[in-house]
């Protein structure tokens, strides 16, 4: 029971945070501003790219780790609200901060889950091919075995 309580008080905290904040993003018109709409596809996609850099390295795992990483909630609307509140940001730069941290909140779920789903079936067709490489395996150990037991003729 504490735990749903937990979990809606937490919801109603991140809705309340965004929601007190979008309006004032709508004020300042920094969504129709060409320079904010420019700083929040650069934080976006520096927000979501940037931790996806290790990715050639480790596909799967990277991927799901990255995109795990995204999308952190209030917390990120609230150290940017704390900024500008403290007079750390202009107006044009807490706008695309907001709109680059929508944008990230919004996407993350879904691609979290495709990425899941995808390295699910990977690991699914990965187990089916296991047992042919097992038997591979057994069988190569055997013309080991057989090849020191027997003197070469």
């Amino acid at each position: 029971r504490i735990s749903s309580v937990t979990a809606w008080g937490a919801r109603l905290f991140f809705s309340a945070t965004v929601a007190f904040t979008v309006p004032s993003l709508v004020h300042t018109e920094g969504l129709r501003d060409p320079q904010v709409l420019a700083k929040a596809a650069v934080m976006f996609f520096a927000g979501v790219f940037g931790k996806l850099l290790i990715g050639p390295f480790q596909t799967d795992a990277a991927l799901l780790v990255g995109l795990g990483m995204n999308g952190r909630g209030e917390f990120s609307f609230l150290i940017n609200d704390e900024a500008h509140d403290e007079e750390l940001t202009t107006e044009q730069d807490f706008a695309a901060a907001i709109i680059a941290l929508l944008l990230i909140n919004l996407l993350t779920p879904i691609a979290f889950r495709h990425a899941l789903q995808t390295s699910s079936r990977e690991e699914d067709k990965h187990e089916a091919a296991a047992p042919a490489e097992r038997a591979d395996s057994v069988a190569d150990a055997k013309d080991v075995e057989i090849a020191l037991v027997q003197p070469p003729t």
